[in-house]
């Protein structure tokens, strides 16, 4: 299967589900993780383009962790708009890639950014399917598609859990990989990253009833897919 993570800033996917893609990775599956802005605003020191650059160098080092491939969209960080340009070029991504399996931000998401990659992501899943609609790739099958946890489970009610027991360590590799993000999150908002995602991940275990796993929601209406079949889940439910 080939399987396309959307977020919305360096980090995002990896933080909510970097334990599911290593799981995908290890079964042979095409993982590829696509970045819609630079995060160039998340950086102490030196400039937007040098901060963007580092983020982007410690997103292909995430990346190669598990063999993912990276599409870096380059908009501008915290001012994701849901413009035609925007949505077509996330369109060519999902066209690409021809996922099987699209996850996707949700819009219950604190950061105006990860709310319109959710509208993005969502919202270009069918478009991708439509022949009629030109773009730099053709027309694939509308993919099956999961919504992502938020930050700290925040207003997030889950359908279904991946446990990832098995692949946390890879996951905390890669949420560690973004330096610059967990320095600035730590000096500015007195959060750390990396832990943070551990007690998420704890948390969702414990309602899962395994040591760690990550939280979906299955998004319902078309295609008819083989919905929870396809993501590797402990409990799941299709209603």
């Amino acid at each position: 299967m080939r399987i396309l993570a959307i977020g919305a800033q360096p980090g995002d996917v990896e933080h909510a589900c970097a334990g599911v893609l290593a799981r995908y990775a290890s079964g042979g599956h095409a993982v590829t993780i696509a970045v819609a802005t630079t995060g160039a605003t998340a950086a102490l020191s030196g400039t937007a383009d040098e901060a963007g650059r580092i983020r982007r160098e410690e997103t292909e080092a995430a990346c190669a962790v598990i063999g993912a491939d990276l599409i870096w969209l380059g908009n501008e960080d915290e001012f994701l708009t849901e413009d035609k340009p925007t949505r077509m070029s996330v369109i060519d991504a999902i066209r690409s890639v021809g996922p099987d399996v699209l996850l996707v931000p949700s819009e219950l998401e604190d950061h105006p950014d990860r709310r319109a990659a959710a509208r993005l992501g969502s919202d270009a899943r069918i478009p991708a399917a439509m022949p009629l609609l030109g773009s730099h790739h053709g027309p694939v099958d509308i993919p099956t598609t999961f919504v992502m946890d938020t930050r700290g489970g925040r207003r997030f009610e889950p359908h279904g859990f991946a446990d990832i027991s098995d692949t946390i360590d890879l996951k905390q590799t890669m949420v560690e990989c973004h330096v610059t993000q967990r320095t600035w999150a730590k000096a500015i908002l007195g959060v750390d990253t990396a832990e943070d995602m551990l007690r998420l991940a704890r948390m969702r275990g414990h309602q899962a009833g395994v040591r760690h796993a990550e939280a979906f929601q299955l998004v319902l209406g078309p295609p008819a897919t083989e919905g929870w079949a396809l993501l590797p889940s402990t409990r799941g439910d299709d209603t």
